[in-house]
C-alpha cells in the first residue's frame, strides 16, 4: 500500500527552507519574522512577574508553542479531510500552511533560545539574536513538509 506517489510536503517543505534561508541574508526579513512574538511577549508581560525577564521569556515560548500547535494539528487535519486519498495534496495550502507557519516558528525558536542562552539580555543585542535563530527555524520546514505527508490519506 503506497501512502503517497508524490511527496508535495517533503518537496514544498524543503523548497521553503532554502527560501527562507536565502531571505536570512536580507537581515530585514529575520527581524521582521520575529515581530509577532513582540505581541505575545508583551502578553505574558502583563500575565507573569518581569523580575526576573526569563519568566517572560519562558511563558512566551510556551504560549507560542501552544500557538504552533494550534495551527498545525487543525491544518494538517484539514489538509487530510479536503484531498481525495488518490489525488496529491494543493500545493497552494501547504504554501499557506508554511507561510501561516513562518511566522510563529520564527518567535518560538528565538524565544525559546533567547531563554537558553540570552542570561536575561534586554538590551539591542538581544535583537540580535534573530540573526542567529533564523536559519535554525527555516529547517523546520523540512519535518513539516513530512509531516504533512505521513498524514496523507491511504488510497
Amino acid at each position: 500500500m503506497e501512502i503517497n506517489k508524490r511527496p508535495n510536503g517533503l518537496i514544498i517543505g524543503s523548497i521553503f527552507t532554502v527560501v527562507t534561508l536565502l531571505l536570512c541574508a536580507t537581515m530585514i526579513v529575520p527581524i521582521m519574522a520575529i515581530m509577532p512574538g513582540v505581541i505575545v511577549e508583551k502578553l505574558a508581560s502583563k500575565i507573569v512577574s518581569n523580575d526576573p525577564y526569563s519568566n517572560v521569556e519562558l511563558l512566551t515560548s510556551a504560549m507560542l508553542l501552544i500557538i504552533f500547535l494550534l495551527a498545525l494539528i487543525p491544518a494538517l487535519l484539514l489538509l487530510r479531510s479536503t484531498t481525495p486519498p488518490e489525488e496529491p495534496y494543493s500545493r497552494l495550502k501547504l504554501l499557506l500552511i508554511m507561510g501561516t507557519l513562518y511566522f510563529i516558528i520564527n518567535p518560538l525558536v528565538f524565544y525559546v533560545h533567547a531563554n537558553l542562552k540570552s542570561h536575561n539580555a534586554s538590551d539591542g543585542q538581544y535583537v540580535m539574536t534573530c540573526f542567529t535563530t533564523a536559519p535554525i527555524s527555516s529547517f523546520f520546514f523540512i519535518p513539516i513538509g513530512i509531516l504533512a505527508d505521513a498524514v496523507k490519506k491511504p488510497a
